[in-house]
């Protein structure tokens, strides 16, 4: 995963840099000074000794037929942009939009109105690379706020979206 930092510096640190860091043992994984989610979230779950689930050999064997279909890009071209709490929110085109308002109340909508904090040269996968899968992602500081949003073919940085997914990592 990179880490691109907009609104007072610009940059690109992969995910030992400055904005990102891990702590597992105080606090979990970290970007921007916001936590990957709670630490005893299952995303950051240590499942490294957990028993091998019985049906793993049928789950990697799915998978691997389906070879073509799946694409599992990790460290891949995945980048978290991170701005700053008074980054301007900007309209955003999608299809539908969904996730935890600021008061972590629960909404779901067709998209219509849909607004993130988009900076200008904002990173996001495949951007250059028309026809193949596209997730832009980006950490409000302060706010620990994560916009998310996907695409297999957007038209540009703020059109063209199939959803926009928002929560709090907090």
């Amino acid at each position: 995963m990179a880490c691109s930092s907009h609104g007072g510096s610009t940059g690109d640190a992969r995910s030992s840099g400055s904005d990102a860091s891990t702590d597992a043992a105080v606090a979990g994984p970290m970007i921007a000074g916001c936590p990957m989610f709670p630490v005893d979230y299952p995303y950051n779950v240590d499942i490294s000794n957990a028993p091998l689930d019985p049906r793993s050999a049928t789950y990697i064997a799915n998978l691997q037929a389906r070879a073509g279909a799946i694409v599992a890009e990790y460290p891949g071209d995945e980048y978290v942009n991170v701005v700053p709490a008074s980054q301007a929110l900007v309209a955003v085109g999608t299809t539908s939009s969904y996730g935890f308002d600021p008061s972590d109340t629960f909404f779901h909508d067709d998209g219509t109105g849909a607004m993130a904090p988009i900076p200008s040269g904002v990173v996001y996968e495949n951007m250059t690379n028309p026809n193949s899968d596209h997730h832009m992602m980006i950490v409000e500081q302060g706010t620990c706020r994560l916009y998310e949003l996907y695409a297999y073919n957007p038209s540009s940085a703020t059109t063209g979206w199939e959803v926009l997914v928002t929560w709090n990592l907090t």
